[in-house]
């Protein structure tokens, strides 16, 4: 039999993380969201959708029907959701209180939020943003946000960042009064143009994807007016720091497309750091057909890898020239610092053999049933491996039961998983990046196909059935070796080396200075 080559296997694994990302990510009901918004953009003219200062929202739109729906089922208990809903406001009134202290002289701004931050040599680490002290120095300043339920992280270390903004919106700010009278009112306090074609557009979403048309009028109405007074809020904030360039931790999502947009009208550019998967099929980054609507995204856009780079090049959205393959710095970075330490992995696990999973809050609940079959599976051949399942930071879900069974660790979501990766022999995910970290770090990962939606796969990296899950193990366990240097083969092809060289590069071009010398906090 040929060999397949390391090109061949990325190429599968790409095109499995695609057509999970079209049909489950991208899901709405029986459609899904990346085909949908093709067809509302030949019928309707989107563009035309403007807010009164002109600012075009289709982008914005493109991405709510992309991430609203994947709560679908999840919204079922209505009082359960006004307490939510009440703990979220008491969170933001608690810290509106709070001075926001905006740092002067600072010439880039990156904004990111908690769950960025891992525990690294004792301080919590911004794992996208703070690696890039090292180029510009005292230059930086970060802007953290809370989780969107408003609640924020507790560290019982020092933040890393040298300077570190809690970001949140005061109680003096017209900005607070708007969104609190947004939450409990409901009602829209905004002007759209062409308002007409977004009730079109409505009517044939909730006909064509059986959605329920006031829910989803209530909800675009929402996602627009929060997105419109945090514009404002961050338009303001900017006009007073005067940054040459703001970094953003994830492009989409009503606050950081509110924050694309107040940069481009303050002539700032917008640069987006990739934080985590890219398909074809995910509408923040591709569209089927070309346009000149740049309005809500970044400008430039940073990518982990030329595999992700090419993809959105040729999308249809961004400028081709400022998409960027620069690498992933604080992958590089524990890659080299990585240390073999027995007592590490005994303290997690007694099992000579682990498997880390790590889970993936839209489908947990499929997964967490996933494992438990394994499980059934390691104990009925007398299998000595264990499953460290590590939840996605946003899972809601209590595991605590999973501790019963003796073959699972049930491991803290916050915890750093290149950390963990120095434990596990094998990571396992559905569809998460993660899989293609983990073979960075010379692990072999097993994606599986939960829903048997790829066929006639070439590598035992795609497995579906649990029986053919833990076949894959005894394989892969048994020709060990030659699974890392296949893992670390194809992960090149994702990640691009040196990533400190292309981010000097592409600062220079941009006209940052580089590694001013420490100096005194400032703060207005």
């Amino acid at each position: 039999m040929k060999k397949i080559t390391p090109e061949q296997l990325a190429s599968e694994i790409m095109a499995f993380y695609n057509e999970y990302d079209l049909r489950i990510a991208g899901k709405i009901n029986d459609q899904t969201a990346y085909q949908l918004i093709e067809t509302i953009e030949q019928k309707f003219k989107t563009d035309s959708l403007r807010l009164s200062d002109g600012t075009k929202i289709w982008n914005l739109m493109r991405v709510f029907l992309y991430s609203n729906f994947q709560k679908l089922g999840e919204q079922t208990i209505n009082k359960k959701l006004s307490k939510t809903s009440i703990k979220s406001v008491i969170s933001l009134f608690k810290e509106s209180f709070i001075p926001l202290r905006l740092p002067k002289n600072i010439t880039v701004c990156g904004f990111s939020s908690g769950e960025s931050r891992k525990l690294y040599k004792d301080t919590y680490y911004d794992i996208y943003l703070d690696p890039l002290y090292e180029i510009l120095g005292d230059n930086l300043a970060v802007f953290e946000w809370p989780e969107t339920s408003g609640y924020r992280r507790k560290y019982d270390h020092p933040i890393f960042s040298r300077y570190h903004v809690p970001m949140h919106v005061p109680l003096w700010s017209k900005t607070f009064w708007n969104l609190l009278f947004n939450r409990f009112t409901g009602r829209k306090n905004i002007t759209l143009e062409s308002e007409d074609v977004l009730q079109d557009i409505i009517e044939y979403i909730s006909t064509t994807a059986s959605v329920d048309k006031d829910k989803l009028t209530s909800d675009i109405y929402d996602f627009i007016t929060v997105f419109t007074h945090i514009k404002h809020f961050l338009y303001n904030i900017l006009k007073k720091i005067k940054p040459k360039a703001v970094l953003i931790r994830c492009g989409y999502g009503r606050f950081p497309m509110a924050l694309s947009q107040a940069c481009r009208e303050l002539g700032i550019p917008p640069i987006e750091l990739q934080h985590g998967l890219i398909t074809a099929y995910l509408p923040a980054y591709r569209r089927a057909t070309p346009t000149t609507n740049k309005d809500c995204i970044p400008e430039y856009l940073l990518t982990h890898g030329e595999i992700y780079a090419e993809m959105v090049r040729n999308g249809n959205l961004f400028d081709a020239d400022k998409v960027i393959s620069t690498g992933y710095p604080y992958l590089q970075r524990t890659l080299m610092e990585r240390k073999t330490l027995p007592a590490l992995k005994q303290s997690f696990s007694p099992f000579p053999h682990n498997i880390l999973f790590t889970s993936q809050w839209i489908i947990a609940k499929d997964i967490q049933g996933y494992i438990l079959k394994v499980a059934e599976q390691f104990a009925k051949h007398n299998m000595d491996v264990g499953i460290l399942f590590k939840p996605h930071p946003y899972d809601k879900n209590d595991y605590s039961g999973l501790k019963q069974n003796k073959h699972i660790i049930l491991i803290d979501k916050y915890d750093d998983i290149f950390t963990l990766f120095n434990i596990a022999d094998i990571h396992s995910t559905v569809y998460s990046t993660s899989g293609l970290e983990a073979m960075a770090f010379g692990t072999p990962n097993i994606f599986i196909d939960i829903y048997s939606l790829t066929k006639d796969n070439r590598t035992s990296y795609i497995t579906t059935t649990p029986a053919q899950f833990v076949n894959t193990v005894k394989t892969i366990l048994s020709h060990y070796q030659d699974s890392i240097v296949e893992a670390k083969a194809i992960a090149d092809l994702f990640f691009t080396k040196n990533p400190e060289k292309h981010f000097e590069k592409f600062f220079t071009d941009l006209g940052i200075n580089q590694k001013i010398s420490v100096r005194e906090k400032v703060y207005r």
